[in-house]
């Protein structure tokens, strides 16, 4: 992976210039970037891709005409919470919806279900326990039930073109009747 500080649009001033002469206008921004605070090294690595690279780029396609931001963010998001990874996504979150987009859908997935390129032993015994665990979670703790990626990333394709204008928030349960559309 390339180091973070190259990752950014600063890394290349003309980028949206080219953007704008290269590439057709766009009508939807679809944001799945996310990293951990171990594999980014640090905080400060993790909020330069979690909270500025998503941003970022949500201004570049924004300035490409994108009229619906679809971000994929976390249970339990909220630029109040006391952990540090949760008021991150939901920073990111409220500053996405202050930035003009007609239409803002942020989709709060339980645990992510799927393979992974790197090792996470506690995710992998969560993955595991999830067959288990998931029947056992009801009522308002159905949003922390395990997830297959795949199905966010249905549920994703299934919003766009949304004509609804505002926010929308969608938990596990929304995602799932989103994804057997």
């Amino acid at each position: 992976m390339a180091p973070v500080s190259s990752l950014s649009a600063d890394a290349d001033p003309d980028l949206l210039e080219r953007l704008r002469h290269e590439s057709p206008a766009i009508d939807a921004y679809v944001c799945c970037l996310g990293t951990t605070i171990k594999s980014s090294g640090s905080r400060e690595a993790f909020l330069a891709v979690d909270r500025e690279l998503v941003l970022r780029l949500a201004a570049m396609a924004r300035e490409l005409g994108a009229r619906q931001a679809i971000l994929v963010s976390s249970v339990g998001a909220s630029a109040q919470s006391g952990n540090f990874y949760l008021r991150v996504k939901g920073e990111t979150e409220r500053a996405l919806a202050e930035m003009g987009f007609d239409r803002v859908d942020l989709l709060r997935p339980g645990l992510l279900l799927g393979d992974r390129s790197e090792s996470r032993p506690g995710e992998a015994v969560a993955r595991a326990l999830t067959p288990f665990t998931n029947p056992f979670l009801r009522g308002p703790l159905r949003r922390y039930r395990g997830i297959a990626a795949g199905d966010v990333a249905a549920a994703a394709v299934a919003l766009l073109g949304r004509g609804e204008p505002g926010r929308h928030v969608h938990e596990n349960q929304a995602l799932m009747a989103l994804a057997a559309g």
